[in-house]
């Protein structure tokens, strides 16, 4: 819509810096004339002068010729003048026609700018609600259970949660890919459903949300986490029951899947890389990988980066 709004306002000011320079051509058509009038009434007054009280035939003869030629002048500063007025008339319509689309393009800059505001507010405010309602349902499932003996290994992040916004735009922009992609063409669907799988999925916060957005056609839904206590809650909290469940990411096959999500379980840049080599292996060609921080991903020829702000890859060979 803003797109549509900038293209009539340049419509609108080049209209109107066509009506200027109409303008401007009848002004210096109409002082020409007006200089022309100006000089022959100049050569009237020194003939008449010169020629007071004589009878000189040739004077007399260049006398009828100036009168003709003023005349002649007049007639066509009138006209000048009928067109200077006709350009200042379309000029003024014009530059009415063109604050009034300025004053609608401010409008509604201003309640676009009024919208996103409130659109962020809005986002935030879902956020911070989805939050507390999965942190309540957590908790209360982590009081039911027996405290956990599961030691976090040296290299292994803790569990780190990912931005839901940022997580959303990623999912849509995947959307997007996949509407487009000769790989997951469906006959009745935008796509084929696909199979969702995120790796150190903890509690299933990020999955849950997977689900219940629908940005993505799925088939199914799952994820897998070292920490088998953190599993254990997100299945009692989260009603995830065995879409989550324990794995290592060094040893899991991931061919099964289309799209992978990983946010950099490793925080030794060397074991994050060995694990993304083994990762890339394992997925099946044409799989989607959303990787935030990854360490090494450019290294594979077989991976083409599709968005790097939203850290979004596909396995093409």
């Amino acid at each position: 819509m803003s797109d549509k709004r900038n293209a009539n306002l340049l419509a609108t000011s080049l209209q109107l810096q066509e009506a200027a320079d109409n303008l401007s051509n009848q002004t210096r058509a109409l002082d020409t004339v007006r200089d022309k009038i100006t000089k022959l009434e100049r050569q009237r007054a020194d003939l008449i002068e010169s020629l007071f009280g004589g009878k000189d035939i040739q004077g007399n003869s260049l006398n009828v010729s100036l009168n003709h030629k003023f005349k002649n002048q007049k007639n066509a500063l009138l006209k000048n003048q009928k067109e200077f007025e006709a350009a200042l008339g379309a000029y003024s319509r014009q530059l009415t026609e063109f604050e009034e689309t300025i004053l609608r393009y401010n409008h509604r800059e201003a309640d676009d700018f009024a919208d996103a505001i409130s659109a962020r507010f809005c986002s935030g405010a879902l956020h911070r609600a989805f939050e507390g309602i999965v942190k309540r349902l957590v908790t209360e499932a982590k009081a039911e259970l027996p405290d956990s003996d599961f030691e976090l290994p040296e290299d292994s992040h803790d569990y780190i949660p990912f931005p839901i916004q940022k997580y959303l735009d990623a999912l849509i922009r995947v959307d997007g890919y996949l509407s487009l992609d000769p790989d997951y063409v469906d006959p009745s669907l935008r796509y084929r459903p696909v199979a969702f799988l995120e790796m150190g999925c903890a509690t299933g916060r990020n999955l849950l949300l997977t689900k219940l957005s629908q940005v993505l056609l799925l088939d199914r839904c799952a994820g897998f986490d070292l920490n088998d206590h953190l599993i254990a809650i997100g299945q009692a909290a989260l009603g995830l029951d065995d879409e989550i469940f324990v794995a290592d990411a060094f040893e899991f096959d991931y061919s099964g899947y289309d799209i992978l999500f990983s946010y950099r379980p490793i925080r030794t840049p060397e074991v994050q890389a060995e694990l993304e080599k083994s990762m890339v292996a394992s997925m099946r060609q044409n799989a989607y990988l959303i990787a935030p921080m990854a360490e090494s991903l450019d290294q594979f020829p077989e991976l083409q980066c599709l968005n790097r702000s939203l850290d979004i890859w596909k396995k093409t060979a």
